[in-house]
């Protein structure tokens, strides 16, 4: 395995690389640009047919490399004169907020579902921390479904705001609307048609309730327990 030096001197040749296919000046640049890199997921689940799961990485695959992109093109890009109604620096700062967000949330996503034989036990700090803030695990449940039935093809995540300092469920648009400020997510389900429309037709719902029955509560669990000490720096 590499270590962060190598990895960083990695991640400096790929920015270069991008750069050169961009014909973007590499000596006046100011260097800031920083290059993604896809990671591999095993989506172990019936729920789903080999073809969506396929669709769905060259899906997350192409974010990564956008994402990478248009890092390049804000390295590079003029920022003086930069103005609210229109500029090259504003529409790129909205793409990367958007690929940010495509790329992080698709990778939550595909490590805390797929897990067909998970099981959430009533001591653990995920089962304690939901009852804590809904009254019961059901209560919770049943919001974070309307959740991911309000969403108009994006997300449903279940979270931690630093704001209340509490766990909420949220209904996000895209990748981008509706999301609060310090929200930290712990749980993802996509629910863009791409991610069922081929196996569920308009039947969201049902997929929806296939995800929540795969989640991945080991990977929750350790979400929560870096939320914990979080919390606690922030008393």
């Amino acid at each position: 395995m590499l270590n962060d030096k190598e990895l960083n001197e990695l991640a400096k040749v790929a920015i270069f690389e991008t750069k050169k296919e961009l014909n973007i000046d590499q000596k006046t640049d100011l260097q800031e640009g920083y290059v993604a890199q896809p990671k591999v997921y095993q989506q172990v689940t019936d729920s789903l047919s080999e073809r969506l799961k396929v669709s769905h990485k060259a899906l997350y695959e192409a974010y990564v490399t956008q994402l990478s992109e248009v890092s390049a093109k804000i390295d590079a890009c003029v920022k003086n004169g930069t103005n609210p109604n229109y500029s090259e620096f504003r529409s790129l700062k909205q793409s990367e907020a958007y690929l940010l967000n495509a790329v992080y949330l698709h990778e939550l996503f595909f490590s805390n579902c797929f897990n067909p034989n998970s099981e959430l036990y009533q001591d653990t700090l995920a089962y304690m921390r939901i009852q804590q803030d809904w009254g019961t695990f059901d209560k919770w449940m049943e919001e974070f479904q309307a959740c991911a039935s309000a969403s108009r093809a994006g997300w449903a995540i279940f979270g931690w705001s630093t704001y209340l300092k509490k766990y909420i469920n949220i209904a996000v648009d895209n990748h981008v609307g509706n999301i609060p400020v310090g929200f930290i997510p712990v749980l993802a389900v996509d629910v863009w048609e791409h991610a069922y429309m081929a196996d569920y037709g308009l039947d969201k719902d049902s997929y929806v309730v296939a995800m929540m029955r795969e989640i991945d509560w080991d990977v929750i669990e350790e979400r929560i327990q870096k939320i914990d000490k979080i919390a606690e720096a922030l008393k």
